[in-house]
């Protein structure tokens, strides 16, 4: 059997430790919150590639899946833009086509934005 006593040091020790989880999840939480804002105010982040590349394409696509047509050249990006050669987007696989089939579940992106 083990018949080591704890020592001080051991105490001093699980406390900084304890100390030192308590401030990472305060600080983690702390960090979420701030970027949950625009999401508990109904906005969405509209700043550098999101708001000029993503959430256009994303607007584009549901667009043209509710209308039926093809949503391989988007013309309005970048004078013409081949979307289906994009590897960002994802937007050919199967569970892709299934996910965003309502042009009207962007109306919030279209009308709310966030700084």
């Amino acid at each position: 059997m083990n018949d080591t006593k704890p020592t001080a040091t051991d105490s001093v020790s699980k406390l900084s430790e304890r100390k030192l989880l308590a401030s990472t999840q305060l600080m983690s939480f702390l960090l979420l919150a701030v970027m949950a804002v625009p999401l508990i105010l109904g906005r969405v982040y509209t700043s550098d590639d999101l708001g000029e590349f993503h959430l256009p394409l994303r607007d584009f696509y549901a667009r043209q899946l509710a209308a039926g047509e093809s949503f391989a050249w988007l013309p309005s990006l970048y004078g013409g833009f081949y979307v289906t050669g994009e590897g960002q987007t994802g937007r050919l696989p199967s569970p892709a086509l299934v996910a965003l089939p309502d042009a009207a579940s962007w109306d919030g992106v279209r009308s709310g934005s966030a700084p």
